[in-house]
């Protein structure tokens, strides 16, 4: 995904994407023009502080109870390894992965987040959301998130959502790596009680009466 939105979405347009996407050449300009740079050529990017010169060091977290999210982290931190950033990769169990990101403890962490059909991002990008652990949220995340959910017509949907993209890329306190869509599919009328969760479509599969 190189927006915040899902590629499926059925108003997305590709347009939207130019400018933005994934680009580790575009992460080495923007190191190179911050003034860092690698002082004693070990492969790691400094920068000074009353004289000498420290790391650019980041603690990237990850819950290691899910083996493919530890190897997505760690492509991850190797790309930015790449371009000089000292990445100290801590994989952490769930219970102290939850309590890192409630005591802000982290840099930056790899995280999945469910979210309902209608794509409500208020409670990362708006204030004092509940999912936003890096207390980055704002008042204009907020009204972007209030727009896109409260847009009328096509126009004013693909307007506002464009609007919410181009936002979430240029502040790039969220960086999305991928959708993931559950569905089951159906005739009419086989299955009752199906309620899922946002967890996932099974979630309650031993109370379903299933008519064939």
């Amino acid at each position: 995904a190189n927006l915040v939105l899902n590629p499926a979405y059925y108003l997305y347009s590709d347009t939207w994407e130019e400018g933005y996407g994934y680009s580790v050449a575009k992460i080495s300009s923007y190191l190179a023009s911050s003034g860092l740079d690698d002082r004693n050529s070990d492969g790691y990017l400094e920068y000074p502080v009353n004289g000498e010169y420290q790391y650019f060091e980041l603690k990237f977290i990850v819950c290691d109870s899910n083996q493919k999210k530890v190897e997505v982290a760690e492509s991850i931190a190797a790309n930015l390894r790449s371009v000089g950033l000292k990445i100290i990769l801590v994989k952490l169990p769930w219970a102290e992965y939850k309590d890192a990101l409630l005591e802000g403890e982290f840099d930056f962490y790899y995280a999945e987040v469910a979210l309902n059909r209608d794509f409500d991002f208020r409670r990362i990008l708006g204030e004092e959301g509940g999912l936003d652990y890096g207390e980055m949220g704002s008042e204009t995340g907020g009204e972007k998130c209030g727009a896109f959910l409260n847009a009328a017509t096509d126009v004013e949907k693909a307007a506002a959502a464009q609007g919410l993209c181009d936002y979430v890329a240029e502040t790039a306190y969220i960086v999305p790596i991928m959708y993931r869509q559950y569905v089951v599919y159906t005739h009419r009328g086989v299955i009752a009680n199906f309620t899922p969760s946002l967890s996932g479509v099974f979630s309650d599969a031993a109370g379903w009466t299933v008519d064939l």
